[in-house]
């Protein structure tokens, strides 16, 4: 007997009645919620060692080895564990707050740090205004245009720099720690050293 298309083609097709296919499904959705239940786990179980990592490096070991006057430790590798380093160190931040912004820059131009601040200016023009473009273009004064916004910032990352800087010369007070959003901590920095082989 000769062997047709159609013959090969329902020969390929898997005729697992439909009540197992449904159980197969069944199966691979009860998998699905087990490992989204699984994943859920270990997420939180991350988020909850993360917060005791955190305890550990800003508190807890800049304390205790700030009260032993012991500026750094390493301790070996222990079997398939590494060699760490810990050393507690000075950590500054500032960020600007968004509440009394204009208070905070104020302060921070106050304490000589005006340099840091950026201005970013948006200018709008309407439909049909290509003059006005033209003369903005060519200069913003000159151009008459009163439609646009300005911002002030100061990255945080210019401004924990100039802080730290700051701060070492000679140190501030709370409130105007307060008003440009600055904050001087002790902190464990832990770094994993190298197997020597």
């Amino acid at each position: 007997m000769k062997t047709t298309l159609v013959d090969s083609i329902l020969d390929a097709v898997d005729t697992t009645p439909a009540a197992d296919r449904l159980d197969a499904i069944h199966g691979k959705v009860a998998e699905l919620r087990e490992s989204e239940l699984e994943k859920s786990r270990l997420e939180e179980e991350l988020k909850t060692v993360n917060i005791r990592i955190q305890e550990i490096c800003w508190k807890e070991l800049p304390e205790m080895m700030d009260e032993a006057m012991v500026p750094a430790v390493t301790i070996a590798a222990q079997g398939n564990k590494p060699a760490y380093s810990v050393k507690v160190d000075d950590h500054y931040k500032a960020v600007l707050p968004e509440e009394n912004r204009e208070h905070a820059l104020q302060v921070l131009r106050d304490l000589g740090g005006e340099d840091l601040i950026k201005a970013t200016f948006i200018v709008s023009f309407g439909m049909g205004e290509s003059k006005a473009i033209k003369k903005f273009e060519s200069l913003l004064t000159q151009a008459g245009i009163v439609n646009f916004d300005s911002k002030l910032s100061v990255p945080w990352n210019s401004l924990t720099a100039w802080f730290r800087e700051e701060y070492r010369r000679k140190p501030m007070s709370r409130p105007i720690l307060e008003a440009i959003g600055a904050a001087v901590g002790r902190v464990a920095k832990v770094v994993k050293l190298k197997e020597k082989r």
